[in-house]
């Protein structure tokens, strides 16, 4: 339990690190956006290519409603072209009277021709009865066709304003997800641009960190143990070696629980350091406090493990000139920084 809460009283950066797990975040966000653009590109097809089809569908029916008018109005003269034919021509034949009876009889040259004459009169004003007739159906069947194509033609405009107005919501929708998705590929690239110079950053201290390290040895070896300004150098090569060793890890995230490069929490680092040099250690920061020497402030060596909080709650390598490695806090990253404030105590492995 004290393992665990190892991060939480160590001194906050001004500004938290970056993280590979804030930038796998990040990443993810966008790959769920750029899930949600596809899938809404996707439905927005679909309803774009169902809103060309009904609108093709509505400019055919208007294309059928017009020449279906155009037939009515046609229709509608031909029915008075033949109603005014049938009118003149029964007039002509009865309007004469006894002028045209008597006109059959004198041209008749028997009665089988009078009776054929008269046949034939009445014949063509049967005739001209029926062509009115069908002129008039066709009038009446031209015009129901006119309101079923109307009706229809009102049913597809209103299903293809329906359509539009889904199509627009939709395609409002997908502009909305490329936006988020431009914003969301920004702070990507920014998080990574941000990440890569912390690394350098870590890296360059690092290095720093080494060769005052091994300028300090050396000094100490030549003065045959003089002191430096923050504190005597070890001349353990295993204390050397614990420092190199962390300072692979540099940039790590920082992981609850953590115990290997893929995230440490604070004594998860120092367990697996230590470990590489043959050392067993528990994965506990106040149990790690009872294993080796225990050392004074200003006694400390690169390699010896620094402690703090009270009860201890969170340790680091000691790297030199008031430094140490450690995996800081939730959401930072494994680095170098200056002992903590409420220093408790350290211990020296080697």
């Amino acid at each position: 339990m004290i393992a665990a809460l190892c991060g939480l009283s160590t001194r906050p950066a001004s500004a938290a690190p970056v993280t590979k797990a804030q930038i796998s975040q990040a990443q993810s966000q966008a790959q769920s956006l750029e899930d949600k653009v596809q899938a809404q590109f996707d439905k927005a097809e679909i309803l774009i290519e169902q809103y060309n089809a009904a609108n093709d569908k509505l400019a055919s029916l208007n294309q059928q409603v017009t020449q279906t008018r155009e037939q009515l109005s046609q229709a509608k003269n031909d029915l008075t072209a033949a109603q005014s034919a049938l009118d003149d021509r029964l007039v002509a034949i009865y309007e004469g009277g006894q002028t045209s009876n008597v006109d059959i009889l004198l041209g008749s040259s028997s009665i089988s021709d009078l009776f054929e004459r008269v046949q034939t009169l009445r014949n063509i004003s049967t005739h001209d009865a029926q062509l009115v007739s069908q002129v008039v159906a066709y009038k009446n069947q031209v015009a129901n066709n006119e309101k079923t194509l109307e009706a229809r033609r009102t049913a597809q405009s209103a299903q293809t304003k329906t359509l539009e107005s889904d199509k627009q919501a939709a395609q409002q929708q997908l502009d909305e997800y490329n936006q988020a998705l431009a914003s969301q590929k920004q702070q990507v690239a920014q998080l990574e641009k941000t990440y890569q110079a912390e690394q350098a950053q870590l890296a360059a201290e690092a290095r720093a960190a080494a060769a005052a390290a091994a300028a300090r040895a050396a000094r100490q070896q030549q003065s045959g143990g003089s002191n430096y300004s923050g504190g005597p150098v070890s001349t353990s090569s295993k204390g050397a070696q614990a420092v190199q060793i962390a300072m692979k890890y540099l940039g790590v995230p920082y992981v609850w629980g953590g115990s290997s490069p893929s995230g440490f929490d604070c004594s998860g680092l120092v367990m697996y350091v230590y470990a590489q040099l043959g050392v067993s250690l528990p994965h506990y920061a106040a149990s790690q406090y009872t294993y080796g020497t225990h050392v004074s402030r200003d006694q400390l060596e690169p390699g010896d493990l620094v402690f703090f909080g009270s009860p201890i709650h969170h340790v680091g390598i000691y790297v030199g000139n008031g430094d140490m490695i450690n995996a800081p806090h939730t959401g930072a990253v494994v680095r170098i920084q200056p002992l903590n404030s409420d220093y408790a105590g350290a211990t020296r492995i080697f």
